[in-house]
């Protein structure tokens, strides 16, 4: 112990052994003898910094032998790796191991390991079902027969999924899902009537069948088998929006371009499930406490009375904005419909968000005018003892921008001479006071303006024509 004691005792001996040497406290306590905790014990006296366990770990994996001998020879490793192509089962077979310390030698060594799909390549087996391991067979079923995936397995007596990868295995290239199911019509299936093409061409195209009614007609379990017997018999299946709108009644929309663009500049807006969808159509709303009003606007986009006006009741307590707590409204909506496509692209635009705005080419007819001013359009007259009529007309148009408005001002200015502008407007909004802009009818052009849109059509907005 005396001796232990003198090395212990000497802390340039410890750090030659511990830092320079790298051996670890179990290593040196094993040199002279003692315990590793001593060892320990003595380090941290000389404070010499002490490894982590993790790297310590790292420096006892990094000397450790493996079993198998010659696993711990890289060239030899190396040589039946890479240069003989051979499988870590073949090399672990060799080495008289297992895959798992091959795998760990290659990684000491850092021998990159194949992946999944080069390992596959390299490898050899035999199936116990004669058919699989005969490349021709397969070829002259698949290739030549045409037949399915699922016929083969039932001659070989096999899944479905063993024919699929030996025909991987022999390079033999698999059909996709649209060539094998023009393959399979002909194959009896489950349900009769679904394998006669006439009778399913006869429910689906000439009488407008859903796919769940030829279900129950069929006695199959879900729509989707009618589905397939469908595509089975390249009968064109319909989408989501055709399916909606194949058997539904018409609502008599007329698509009056005048009144749709007067009223989308006020108060009506476009409305689409799926925004960024090709197949889904706009449909048309408007909304207003007048029930005449909607009316007015009902007869001009609707040739049959079959969209019902809609009284809505709501309640505003304490909304500075409105003169009662309970008001009443009525509002219309019109069916889906593929003509309001161009017209929702235009004024609910991608590069807007879908937010709305006023298209270059909106219609500024009299009737787009007239409609818009009975939506947005509000009147007052000034100085009311004055020995002439002073009427202010102002279009609230603040969800549009101020380059927006600037453009429809522009467009009304050239058709109609000048007789609008932009103006900064103050108003309160929840009862604070905000800035918007907004268009205002020039004071001395009042009387023009409403030559342009003629006389109140409705009893309820008579009060605007002063």
């Amino acid at each position: 112990m005396a001796l232990s004691n003198k090395y212990l005792s000497d802390k340039d001996w410890l750090y030659q052994k511990y830092i320079t040497e790298q051996l670890s406290t179990v290593e040196i306590a094993k040199e002279i003898n003692v315990n590793p905790s001593s060892v320990l014990r003595c380090l941290r006296k000389f404070n010499i910094k002490i490894r982590s366990s993790s790297s310590a770990a790292k420096k006892r994996k990094g000397k450790r032998q493996l079993k198998a001998e010659k696993l711990n020879d890289k060239d030899w490793l190396y040589q039946k790796y890479i240069t003989e192509q051979l499988t870590s089962y073949q090399i672990a077979k060799l080495a008289n191991s297992n895959q798992k310390s091959v795998f760990t030698a290659l990684k000491r060594y850092k021998i990159k390991s194949r992946n999944y799909s080069e390992a596959g390549k390299l490898r050899e087996y035999e199936s116990s079902f004669e058919h699989l391991n005969n490349k021709e067979w397969l070829y002259e079923y698949y290739v030549t027969k045409k037949m399915s995936l699922q016929q083969i397995s039932e001659i070989v007596g096999c899944s479905s999924f063993n024919v699929g990868q030996y025909l991987k295995k022999y390079n033999i290239d698999l059909r996709d899902k649209i060539e094998a199911r023009k393959l399979i019509q002909s194959i009896s299936f489950k349900y009769n009537l679904l394998n006669d093409k006439d009778w399913l061409y006869s429910k689906y195209i000439t009488e407008k069948s859903s796919t769940k009614k030829i279900t129950k007609l069929a006695g199959a379990k879900t729509p989707n088998s009618a589905r397939q017997a469908l595509i089975r018999n390249n009968i064109d299946v319909r989408n989501i929006s055709q399916g909606l709108t194949c058997n539904r009644e018409e609502d008599g929309f007329i698509l009056n371009i005048s009144v749709i663009e007067g009223s989308l500049l006020g108060d009506a807006y476009l409305r689409v499930y799926n925004k960024e969808s090709d197949i889904s159509n706009p449909f048309f709303c408007k909304k207003n406490i007048g029930k005449d009003h909607i009316q007015y606007v009902y007869d001009q986009i609707f040739n049959k009375d079959i969209v019902k006006i809609k009284k809505e009741t709501y309640c505003k307590p304490n909304d500075k904005r409105f003169k009662k707590d309970v008001y009443t409204s009525f509002s219309i909506r019109s069916l889906s419909h593929k003509e309001l496509k161009p017209l929702h692209r235009k004024w609910y635009p991608e590069w807007n968000n879908y937010k709305k705005v006023i298209p270059e080419d909106v219609d500024i007819s009299p009737v787009s005018l007239l409609n818009w001013f009975m939506d947005d359009g509000t009147s007052y007259q000034r100085r009311k003892n004055s020995k002439t009529k002073q009427i202010a007309i102002t279009l609230c148009t603040d969800c549009f921008t101020k380059n927006n408005q600037q453009m429809i001002v522009d467009k009304i200015n050239k058709e109609y001479g000048k007789i609008c502008k932009v103006f900064l407007c103050n108003h309160k909004y929840k009862g604070e006071y905000c800035q918007c802009y907004r268009i205002r009818i020039y004071q001395s052009k009042t009387s023009l303006f409403y030559d342009i849109i003629g006389p109140c059509p409705v009893p309820s907005m008579e009060y605007k024509w002063k």
